[in-house]
């Protein structure tokens, strides 16, 4: 069992003192804002993160995770249906997530068949609706920019893998230089 220390995933951002001081408007702004720029740089830590203080240990830095690569055999949903297979005779044996680029997705959106039929509509829901779950051979999609272009991961992240959240998102302000803040 691999484990990962506590680490603060943080980022900053700088605003004009105008918007600080109305301060209805720098609430919008940084709910919005602050809190999306956070969740982008918490998903690269969760894949990419080196485990080197202060950074957490990602998904793809763990020992015996394993990857495969498309061959001209096989589409791009046939890849991701061999690497299903794959998981599915592993210690985990399903997967309850794929992470997907939002590129690759639109790509495997457009795939068609002989006959000009969309090929993901037989796999997806989104038929029901643009905020409906995506999913493929029934594991949900997660569409992000986190993850890098012409990569995947399966997962069965329920079972494979644990995140604890020690407290909830904070937001500190200052008036100093930024590199006072940020070097505290």
């Amino acid at each position: 069992v691999e484990r990962s220390m506590v680490e603060t995933i943080a980022t900053v951002i700088t605003c004009p003192l105008q918007l600080a001081s109305d301060i209805p408007a720098f609430q919008a702004f940084l709910a919005n804002k602050l809190v999306a720029m956070l969740r982008v740089a918490s998903e690269d830590s969760y894949l990419y993160g080196t485990g080197t203080s202060p950074d957490i240990l990602g998904i793809t830095q763990f020992p015996n995770i394993q990857s495969g690569t498309q061959t001209e055999n096989y589409n791009r949903i046939d890849t991701i249906r061999v690497a299903l297979n794959a998981l599915e005779t592993s210690f985990y044996p399903w997967a309850d997530n794929l992470i997907i680029h939002p590129n690759d997705a639109m790509k495997m959106e457009l795939l068609k068949d002989l006959e000009g039929r969309y090929l993901w509509p037989i796999f997806g829901s989104w038929a029901n609706g643009v905020n409906a779950q995506k999913s493929l051979f029934g594991v949900p999609v997660i569409s992000t920019t986190a993850i890098d272009e012409g990569t995947f991961i399966a997962g069965n992240f329920a079972q494979g893998a644990t995140l604890y959240q020690r407290e909830a998102v904070s937001v500190r302000v200052s008036f100093e230089h930024l590199d006072y803040f940020q070097k505290n």
